[in-house]
């Protein structure tokens, strides 16, 4: 059975951090901030629209990843 870890809050709290260290220790990180870069994104925060395209986005790895057993670590901010 896949685990998840949930990390949300403010910025600057060290959530990465730790979430980094789950990764180490095996666990796929996901990271919302991650994907927004990745797609040129450095504002935030975000419009609506493109908020709902990398959540989707997420959702969909998130699913595919918990059916293959993967533990996972999500790394969000507020």
């Amino acid at each position: 059975m896949s685990r998840a870890v949930f990390m949300c809050g403010p910025a600057g709290v060290g959530k990465s951090t730790v979430a980094r260290r789950l990764e180490r220790e095996g666990m796929v990180r996901l990271s919302f901030d991650e994907v927004a870069w990745d797609m040129g994104l450095r504002t935030m925060p975000l419009d609506a629209e493109t908020q709902r395209v990398i959540e989707a986005s997420l959702q969909d790895r998130i699913t595919a990843l918990i059916k293959t057993g993967a533990d996972i670590v999500l790394d969000f901010s507020f």
